[in-house]
């Protein structure tokens, strides 16, 4: 459980049955609101958490330290991303570089970029003007992509960018990307849903809209069964 805010910062594990506290480990204060992901690094279970201006990953089962990347200069409302090769993640908030960083995995210690690099042996790849604000970034594949306004993707080991387009609607996401299958679904804050066909180009398969203007739309879509449920501030819509 992580409790990141600006009086303390403390990420919890508990025992399930008892709410006892297994272990418990503190980092520098600093609010932050992403979900702590839990990540198997090369063989090691993890769980790696955002918050004011790092990364860190803990050792599930003891809670130690294994790894940290600092130098950011903000925090996460976003959470981050991980597959089997590596973690990604990309953050903004008003004022900041929008950091956007791969890390590889089978690393350990302070992986922080040396001032001046942009790469190392344990950072694939980092970029600037490039991370997402509120929307969490999803990898399909070979691809990363990030939400907002714009739909940006890119090449996740190489951070090659694909494409960077304006997204349709007029008014930027807030709930993350839902991914079904070879489809991406993006739910802006007016209610129009974009479904974004997976891939390097930019491909829009078509575009639906419910509620009305007095609605605003900022939690992420969900399924059940065959249907798709987009909640606003005032109601939740089935679709089939």
């Amino acid at each position: 459980m992580q409790l990141y805010n600006d009086d303390s910062a403390r990420l919890h594990c508990l025992d399930p049955k008892t709410g006892t506290d297994i272990w418990t480990a503190d980092r520098d204060k600093g609010t932050a609101w992403s979900t702590p992901v839990i990540w198997n690094n090369n063989g090691t279970a993890e769980v790696v958490t955002a918050g004011q201006a790092s990364v860190i990953a803990y050792g599930l089962t003891d809670g130690k330290e294994r790894w940290r990347l600092g130098g950011l200069d903000t925090s996460f409302a976003c959470s981050i991303v991980a597959d089997a090769e590596g973690i990604y993640f990309g953050t903004s908030s008003p004022g900041s570089k929008a950091p956007a960083y791969a890390i590889a995995r089978g690393h350990l210690g302070d992986l922080t970029l040396p001032k001046g690099q942009t790469a190392t042996a344990a950072v694939l790849w980092s970029k600037n003007k490039s991370g997402a604000g509120m929307p969490s970034p999803v990898v399909v594949g070979d691809l990363l992509y990030f939400f907002g306004d714009k739909a940006v993707c890119y090449d996740k080991r190489t951070g090659v960018e694909k494409y960077r387009k304006r997204m349709p609607g007029g008014t930027t996401a807030v709930g993350c990307p839902l991914v079904i299958g070879s489809r991406i679904y993006v739910v802006n804050e007016r209610g129009n849903t974009v479904v974004l066909e997976a891939g390097p180009e930019f491909k829009i398969l078509g575009e639906f809209s419910v509620g009305s203007d007095n609605e605003v739309f900022w939690a992420t879509p969900a399924v059940a069964g065959n249907s798709l449920l987009i909640r606003s501030s005032d109601a939740i819509y089935c679709i089939r």
